[in-house]
């Protein structure tokens, strides 16, 4: 594999998991500390969808919470890409800058 690719998936790489764990992080201080039980307008928002959707399975509390857990950790998951995203990409356009001054 040429030097250049390998770049590209390490930093691939290295990008998901930072966006992976961030994730994971924000999603357990938002479900553990923040919000210890389901807040009422998310258990309204789930039920609506539900309702709408005609699936009539999924009605017990626990498949409500699961599916609030859910929705917490991918609206967590999104916000941590975007977070990283925007920073790699100010670092790396500041990094190319200084490089390009720093040469003759």
């Amino acid at each position: 594999m040429k030097p250049r690719k390998l770049m590209l998936v390490a930093r691939l790489a290295a990008l998901t998991l930072i966006i992976y764990f961030s994730g994971v992080r924000l999603a357990q201080y938002i479900a553990f500390e923040i919000y210890p039980e389901m807040p009422e307008w998310m258990y309204d928002a789930i039920r609506y969808v539900l309702d709408h959707t005609g699936d009539t399975d999924v009605r017990d509390p626990l498949d409500l919470s699961t599916i609030s857990l859910l929705c917490t950790l991918v609206a967590s998951w999104i916000m941590a890409a975007v977070v990283v995203i925007v920073l790699y990409r100010i670092v790396w356009k500041l990094a190319n800058r200084y490089i390009r001054k720093r040469s003759p």
